[in-house]
C-alpha cells in the first residue's frame, strides 16, 4: 500500500506540473521556450500542446507561419497553419497545393475554388492533383474553373465535372468527347439522369445506331431511368448482343424485368461470368423475388443445373442446397454464410444439422457467420450442439451467445440434463441474460446422465485390448493384470489424445473402455479418411460397422451402421447415411439387453436388432462387458464420445418348483423366427407388427408333453395365437396345433364358429366363454399338453379340456386336414395376425412319463 501510495502522489504532482506548463504556454505569447517544445513536438499531440499555443500565438505572424509549415507536420495541424496564412497570403494555396498530401488537398481545394482565380496551371501539377482539381471543380460548381480543365488527359472527370456545372446545358459541349469512347461511358451515364435532358436525348436517339459505345451508354441508362418505350427494345437487343453496348444494356436491365422474364433471366444468371453482367443479373433476380416470393423451389431447380452456380448464392432458400453451398463454402465465405442460414431450415434432422454448423466453424472466422452459427445452435436439441456453445464460451464476441444458448438447451432437454451437462452451464451461471431460465438450471437436481468418455487431455478410462471376452473369462486375475500391461503399451503407441479429438494412427490393437456396460446409450463423432474401415464394440463383441462406402469389393455399399457380424439377424444398415469421406459423422447407439439400435447422422440404420455373440454362437450376447473403438489398419478420429448407463431391463426368473423361464425378460436368444415384431421391452414381450417383420416366433427347442404358464394383454380385436408341437414352417393351425389367443368380445369377431373362440384347439375343440378379463387388463394363462390330452386354464377356470382324438373321430369340426393334429413333439410358437399385444412371465415345464 505504501507504494502505491507514492505512486499515486508522483501522478498527482506530473498531472499538476502539466496544468502549469499549459496554462504558461497559453498566457505568456510567442517566446523561445514555446518555440523549442513546439518544434520538438513536430506536431504531435502531448501534454503542454505547445504546438496548439505556438500557432495562436503566431496567427498573424505570417512568416513564423510559414516556416514552422513542414510536409512532416499531421495534416490536421497543416490545415490550421494554411488557413490562417491564407486570411493574409491567399498564394500560399497554389504554393502548397503541388505537393500536399490528400487531407491537405482536400482543404486546399475548397479554399482555392470558393472563388476565381487566374493563375491555375493544371498542365504543371502530377496526375493525382489534376485529377483531383477536376474532380473537385465540379463538386463546388466552379463555372469559372472550367476553362482550366479544358483538353485534360481525365476526360470523365472532365465531363463530369462540366455537366455538374452546367447541368443539361452542358450536354451539347461534351457529346462529342463521347464520340471517342475513351471515357468511364457508365459513370457518366449514371449522371446523366439526374439531368433534365429530355429534349436534347430525344432528338438524339433518332441517330441511335450511328451513336458512339459512351453515347449509346447514356442512351441506355437515361432512357431506362425515364421508362422510354423505344429503348427498352434497344436494352434487350444490347443484353442479347455481343456488341460493346452490351455491358451497358445489363446495368439498365433492371428498369425493365418483368416476372414474366423470371426464366430468361434464371438462364442468363446460370451461364453468366463477366462481374458486371453477374451483378446486374443478382440485381434483376433479387427484383422479381421481391415481386413474387414463392419461386424458391423454381431458384434450387436453376442453381442446382447451373454451370456458374455461384452466382445463385444470395438467392437460394431450400435445403436441397445445402451441399453445393458447403462445397463452395470451404473457399467463399458468401457462400459459407448461406450455408449457415439455410442450414438453420434443416430442423428435421437435428444431429446433422449440428454436423453441418461444427464444420463450417472450422471453416470460418468471420465474426458474424460464428455469430449465426452459434445463434442456431441454441435451437438444436442436441448434446453435441450443447458441447460445441460450452466451447463457445472460450471466445470473447461470442461468449454471451454461448452463455444463453447453453443454458436454454439445458432447461428445455431433460433428455440431456445430467450432472455433466449442468457444469458447463454453471461456469458462467450470473451472465445468463434470462433470470428465470437461470433459476431453472439452479434449481435442477440431474442424475448422472450422459458422461463423456474421453476427457479431450488423455487416454484415462481407456485400456489395450486383451484377447476376447471369452479368452478373457478363462484368465486367472495374474495372467490377465500382466497382458493388460503390454496391451496398455500397445494403446499408448497407437491411440493419440489431441483435444477435442481422439486420433487412432493406424497401428496398434482397439482401444477398450476400463468400465464394463450392460445397457447404455452413448453418441460418438466419427472421421475416417479413403478407404477407411472401423467401428464399434458393444459389450466387447463386434460390431456397429464404420467404413468407406466406396469399398464395393467388400461390399460397403450398403452404408455404415450396421451389425456387421450378424449371421442370423439383419446385418445391414436400413439405408445409406453416411457423409462424405473426410467428414464427420456422429452414432446414436442404444443397447437394451441384446438388441441394439443404430441412428447414423440422425437416420435410423438399425431398428432394435438382436446384437449375435461372435465370439460363442452358442450363447447370447454378454451382459457386461467393454465398449471398445475398433482398430482397423487406417487412420480414423472420434470426439464427442458420451455414455448414459441405462437402468437394465428386469430378468425373469419363474418362482415355481420346475419350471423354467421361456423368456428372461430381455432376451430372445432361446426363440427363432420372427425377431422384429416380437421384442423384450421393460420384461415383457411386446408385438408390434409396424416393425415390418414376417412370420412367427418360434422356440429354437421342440417340446412334446408340457405345462406351460403366462400372462397376456389384449388390445381391441387382437388376434394371435399359441402354437404347439409345431414344425417351423407352414401353418401351424394345421400342420401342428393353435390355441387361440383372441379378443373375440370385439364386434368384429362377432360370427365366430364355437372352435375358434379364445382357448380353443383351433378346428378342433372347442373352448368356454366368458372368461377373459377386460381387453388392457392382464390375463394369466396355462397349457398342459400331455399326450392327445389338452387343458387349457384362463384366469383360474378351466375352459377347454379334451382329447384330440376323440375330437375327431368323426371327423374334424372345421373340415380341414390336419396332418400334424397327433405330432408328439414340435416348437412351441406365438402365430401373429397383425394385431399388437404383450406376453410376460412365461415359463414351461416339461412333463415325463413315469416309468412303470
Amino acid at each position: 500500500m505504501k507504494y502505491l501510495f507514492l505512486l499515486f502522489i508522483s501522478l498527482q504532482a506530473f498531472a499538476q506540473s502539466t496544468r502549469e506548463q499549459q496554462l504558461n504556454f497559453r498566457t505568456q505569447g510567442a517566446n523561445a521556450a514555446l518555440k523549442t517544445a513546439a518544434y520538438a513536438s513536430k506536431g504531435l499531440y502531448e501534454p503542454t500542446q505547445s504546438t496548439e499555443a505556438y500557432i495562436l500565438a503566431n496567427a498573424k505572424n505570417i512568416a513564423e507561419l510559414k516556416a514552422f509549415l513542414r510536409a512532416d507536420l499531421p495534416e490536421a495541424t497543416q490545415c490550421q497553419i494554411i488557413s490562417l496564412i491564407a486570411k493574409q497570403d491567399e498564394s500560399i494555396l497554389l504554393a502548397k497545393y503541388p505537393n500536399s498530401k490528400p487531407q491537405v488537398s482536400a482543404f486546399i481545394l475548397k479554399q482555392l475554388l470558393a472563388k476565381p482565380r487566374t493563375n491555375i496551371s493544371l498542365k504543371s501539377w502530377d496526375a493525382a492533383h489534376q485529377k483531383a482539381f477536376i474532380i473537385a471543380v465540379g463538386t463546388y460548381k466552379a463555372s469559372w474553373a472550367l476553362p482550366f480543365i479544358q483538353n485534360s488527359n481525365f476526360k470523365t472527370e472532365q465531363i463530369i465535372a462540366q455537366l455538374q456545372v452546367q447541368g443539361a446545358k452542358g450536354l451539347p459541349a461534351v457529346w462529342d468527347l463521347l464520340k471517342t469512347n475513351q471515357v468511364d461511358a457508365q459513370k457518366i451515364a449514371d449522371l446523366s439522369t439526374t439531368l433534365a435532358a429530355n429534349v436534347f436525348l430525344t432528338e438524339k436517339l433518332k441517330a441511335y445506331d450511328q451513336a458512339s459505345t459512351a453515347q449509346k451508354t447514356v442512351f441506355l441508362t437515361y432512357g431506362s431511368g425515364r421508362r422510354w418505350p423505344e429503348v427498352k427494345t434497344l436494352v434487350w437487343r444490347a443484353v442479347q448482343s455481343n456488341h460493346p453496348e452490351r455491358a451497358a444494356g445489363f446495368a439498365a436491365l433492371t428498369s425493365w424485368v418483368e416476372l414474366k422474364d423470371f426464366d430468361l433471366i434464371a438462364e442468363k444468371l446460370s451461364i453468366a461470368q463477366l462481374p458486371n453482367e453477374v451483378k446486374a443479373l443478382q440485381n434483376c433476380m433479387a427484383q422479381l423475388v421481391k415481386l413474387d416470393g414463392t419461386r424458391n423451389s423454381k431458384i434450387t431447380a436453376f442453381a442446382l443445373s447451373a454451370p456458374q452456380i455461384i452466382n445463385w448464392v444470395p438467392f437460394v432458400q431450400e435445403v436441397a442446397n445445402l451441399d453445393w453451398l458447403y462445397a463452395l463454402g470451404k473457399k467463399n465465405e458468401e457462400a459459407l454464410s448461406a450455408f449457415v442460414r439455410i442450414n438453420g431450415k434443416a430442423f428435421s434432422n437435428v444431429d446433422q444439422q449440428v454436423l453441418r454448423y461444427r464444420n463450417a466453424l472450422d471453416l470460418t472466422q468471420n465474426l458474424e457467420t460464428r455469430e449465426q452459427i452459434y445463434k442456431g445452435l441454441a435451437k438444436c436439441n442436441s448434446l453435441s450442439a450443447m458441447r460445441t456453445l460450452y466451447l463457445g464460451l472460450k471466445e470473447p464476441n461470442i461468449k454471451q451467445i454461448a452463455v444463453d444458448g447453453l443454458a436454454a438447451l439445458y432447461v428445455a432437454s431433460p433428455d440431456f440434463q445430467g450432472q455433466m451437462t449442468k457444469e458447463w452451464v454453471l461456469e458462467n451461471q450470473w451472465q445468463i441474460s434470462d433470470g428465470a431460465i437461470r433459476d431453472q438450471v439452479m434449481k435442477s437436481n440431474p442424475v448422472r446422465g450422459f458422461y463423456t468418455m474421453y476427457n479431450g487431455i488423455d487416454l484415462r478410462g481407456w485400456k489395450g485390448l486383451v484377447a476376447n471376452p471369452v479368452k478373457r473369462r478363462l484368465m486367472s486375475a495374474d495372467t490377465l493384470a500382466l497382458l493388460q500391461l503390454k496391451a496398455d503399451k500397445v494403446m499408448q503407441a497407437g491411440w493419440e489424445a489431441k483435444g477435442e479429438e481422439l486420433h487412432f494412427t493406424g497401428h496398434g490393437e482397439n482401444l477398450c473402455s476400463v468400465k464394463d456396460y450392460q445397457d447404455f446409450e452413448m453418441f460418438v463423432d466419427w472421421k475416417i479418411e479413403k478407404e477407411g474401415d472401423a467401428g464399434l464394440y458393444l459389450r466387447g463383441s463386434p460390431q456397429v460397422q464404420i467404413w468407406d462406402i466406396s469399398l464395393t469389393r467388400v461390399g460397403a455399399q450398403v452404408g455404415s451402421g450396421g451389425l456387421y457380424n450378424n449371421q442370423i439377424n439383419p446385418k445391414n444398415p436400413l439405408k445409406v447415411a453416411d457423409n462424405l469421406v473426410g467428414e464427420w459423422n456422429t452414432f446414436r447407439v442404444m443397447m437394451r439387453g441384446e438388441r441394439v439400435t443404430v441412428y447414423l447422422n440422425g437416420e435410423l440404420v438399425v431398428d432394435n436388432v438382436i446384437l449375435e455373440n461372435y465370439w460363442d454362437r452358442k450363447i447370447p450376447i454378454f451382459i457386461k462387458d467393454a465398449i471398445e473403438l475398433q482398430a482397423h489398419g487406417n487412420h480414423i478420429v472420434y470426439r464427442n464420445i458420451y455414455v448414459k448407463e441405462l437402468v437394465p431391463q428386469p430378468t425373469y426368473k419363474p418362482e415355481e418348483i420346475g419350471f423354467e423361464p421361456l423368456f428372461d425378460g430381455s432376451s430372445l436368444f432361446q426363440w427363432t423366427g420372427n425377431t422384429t415384431d416380437y421384442v423384450p421391452v421393460n420384461g415383457e414381450l411386446v408385438v408390434d407388427p409396424k416393425r415390418g417383420g414376417k412370420g412367427n416366433l418360434y422356440t429354437k427347442k421342440e417340446y412334446g408333453d408340457f405345462h406351460m404358464k403366462f400372462e397376456f394383454q389384449l388390445t381391441p380385436g387382437a388376434n394371435n395365437g399359441l402354437g404347439i408341437r409345431t414344425p417351423l414352417d407352414g401353418d401351424a393351425a394345421y400342420v401342428g396345433m393353435e390355441l387361440q389367443i383372441l379378443d373375440n368380445t370385439s364386434p368384429m369377431y362377432a360370427k365366430l364358429q364355437p372352435y375358434q373362440y379364445h382357448g380353443s384347439v383351433y378346428g378342433i375343440i372347442p373352448a368356454k366363454q366368458g372368461f377373459l378379463k377386460p381387453v388392457g387388463d392382464w390375463n394369466e394363462e396355462e397349457v398342459i399338453a400331455e399326450g392327445n390330452h389338452i387343458k387349457v386354464i384362463l384366469n383360474g377356470e378351466i375352459i377347454t379340456d379334451g382329447d384330440i382324438v376323440l375330437a375327431t373321430k368323426n371327423g374334424t369340426p372345421d373340415h380341414k386336414e390336419h396332418p400334424g393334429l397327433l405330432n408328439k413333439t414340435g416348437h412351441i410358437g406365438f402365430l401373429g395376425h397383425g394385431s399388437p399385444l404383450k406376453f410376460r412371465n412365461l415359463r414351461i415345464k416339461e412333463i415325463t412319463k413315469k416309468k412303470k
